[in-house]
């Protein structure tokens, strides 16, 4: 067993402190997150071939590389944009070539959904091959990475100390994440919230996207507690780390990555509640800790904002005198997008075609898309709509194909990915990639040819 994997199974407490002096060297040299992350690429490939990735190398990778990617970013890293999904597509690939998996299930509905989506690019205008390479990969890299993820993980196999690997492997660089928004916090007075998202509150970066990866992580030690993981090795660590992230994510005041992460906890909790184990009383009672821990944080966030954050949710479910929600300037994107779709239903204008349509349209500037819906609906037309449906139908019957964790896990992360790519678009390689972790099972080896876990279900 690798040196990393040991220590993310039994010197975890290592690790995150490790994590936590990266959050400080990353701040002070941006240099060293960009070797960071052109070693990781290289690091990873070396041990996915070595290891034909019994360890399950390729899933641990692309997890880091998942909540790593908004840390690039954030600290001006030179790697490009697309680096997180292209490098979780390299890893997952890998893993499946270097496997020689025999029974490699590709669903129909899954290749109608991204086969649908490539007669728009037809539509792309070819100025030169770098723009039409770029407007490609910003809008397709993420449904192609969804697909990956879903090749690789659906009816794979993998053991319960092997989930939680994957989760603390995502899990790290967020906490990272989490320090540097603190190290870069300004001081109290010149902290000023308003009705709008902070900027302050996210380490100077997008509030949307650094609620999301909070959202994640609150969401992975939600599934922690309700089918009895330990995700931190001690659950005053997962609550003191939930209490961090939750508090953080209020204040970024970027409403979607919240609400997700909640309506996704409440669902799998739900799901769970059908199930007949002897701990369902403990982990009710978790749950309850839990939601009164989310409660207490919440109150004590309000406070710290005067009441202006509890203002900016109710806002959400507000509909004012010009008949706009919450959020309305997303809705104007998304009404935008269907007027695009109404003009040019039969493929789209092609993608990224519509961004400055929008413009033309009705929003008054080039935006890029908020919503993956809409944004297929405008740039694929009624073909990439087929594709949506196929994708839809795909969700449906997968999910009666699971019982008791496997079922929790599954409308969690649907549920994660589905929602960000309502409101966040596929700006990072999180939903596709968390969409496809849906897809595993959990199980104890039981077969005499069980290699580490690698089995594939028919």
């Amino acid at each position: 067993m690798q040196s990393y994997i040991r220590y993310l199974t039994y010197r975890f407490n290592y690790f995150i402190v490790f994590h936590i002096i990266l959050g400080f060297i990353f701040v002070k040299y941006s240099f060293i997150s960009t070797a960071w992350a052109w070693f990781l690429i290289l690091y990873g490939i070396f041990n996915i071939t070595k290891n034909r990735n019994k360890n399950n190398e390729a899933s641990i990778f692309s997890s880091y590389i998942v909540g790593l990617e908004i840390i690039l970013r954030m600290t001006g890293a030179n790697v490009f944009w697309e680096y997180g999904k292209y490098a979780v597509i390299l890893f997952l690939i890998l893993g499946i070539l270097v496997e020689s998996a025999k029974s490699l299930k590709i669903s129909f509905l899954m290749i109608i959904y991204i086969m649908f989506f490539i007669p728009s690019i037809s539509l792309v205008p070819y100025y030169s091959f770098n723009h039409w390479r770029q407007l490609i990969s910003f809008n397709l890299s993420g449904p192609f990475c969804l697909f990956i993820s879903v090749l690789y993980f659906r009816n794979r196999i993998i053991n319960k100390n092997d989930i939680i690997k994957i989760f603390r492997a995502m899990a790290l660089p967020i906490i990272t994440m989490s320090v540097i928004i603190l190290i870069r916090l300004p001081s109290p007075e010149d902290i000023v919230f308003t009705s709008e998202a902070n900027t302050h509150m996210s380490g100077g970066y997008g509030p949307n996207q650094v609620s999301s990866m909070f959202g994640v992580l609150i969401t992975l030690i939600g599934i922690s507690r309700i089918n009895n993981y330990k995700l931190f090795k001690s659950e005053i660590l997962d609550y003191l780390i939930l209490g961090m992230c939750s508090v953080q994510a209020f204040l970024t005041f970027a409403r979607g990555g919240v609400i997700t992460s909640f309506l996704a906890i409440a669902i799998g909790w739900f799901v769970s509640l059908k199930q007949k184990t002897k701990t369902k009383t403990i982990k009710n009672f978790r749950m309850i800790i839990l939601v009164g821990l989310i409660i207490i944080l919440w109150n004590i966030s309000t406070e710290i904002t005067s009441g202006l954050m509890e203002e900016r949710y109710r806002s959400t479910f507000v509909i004012n005198e010009l008949g706009q929600i919450g959020g309305s300037s997303r809705i104007d994107i998304m009404l935008t997008d269907i007027d695009i779709f109404f003009d040019n239903y039969v493929i789209g204008v092609g993608p990224g075609m519509a961004k400055h349509l929008r413009d033309q349209y009705f929003y008054g500037k080039a935006v890029a898309a908020h919503s993956e819906v809409t944004r297929i609906l405008a740039e694929h037309g009624i073909i990439g709509l087929l594709g949506l449906f196929a994708l839809g139908v795909f969700i449906f019957k997968e999910y009666f194909r699971r019982r008791d964790q496997n079922q929790v896990i599954y409308v969690c992360f649907v549920v994660i990915a589905v929602l960000t790519m309502l409101h966040s678009a596929m700006r990072l390689a999180m939903p596709g990639f968390i969409f496809g972790l849906s897809f595993i099972y959990i199980s104890k080896p039981i077969f005499n040819n069980v290699n580490n876990g690698h089995l594939y279900r028919e």
